[in-house]
């Protein structure tokens, strides 16, 4: 979490988003990504919301954070539904 900006990162496996897509960024393995220690659970700056992963096992599932990101994609204006 970010709450300078009030972005927001989900830590998914490599290759399991292939695009951007809906106002939401993918950022792909060029992008350097500034990660908080583990211990930093508040702002300001950069912190976690939950315990920092700490093996693949632990990243977020591409299908469930879609699923939970839809209503949102839904509402922003200019939203077209992918195929």
């Amino acid at each position: 979490m970010d709450n300078t900006h009030r972005w927001h990162y989900a830590l998914v496996p490599p290759g399991a988003v292939a695009h951007s897509t809906n106002g939401l960024e993918v950022l792909g393995r060029d992008t350097c990504l500034g990660i908080p220690p583990p211990h930093y659970w508040d702002g300001p700056g950069t912190y976690w919301l939950m315990a920092p992963p700490n093996s693949e096992d632990m990243l977020c599932d591409p299908t469930a954070l879609r699923a939970l990101l839809k209503p949102a994609e839904l509402g922003r204006p200019g939203h077209q539904e992918e195929p």
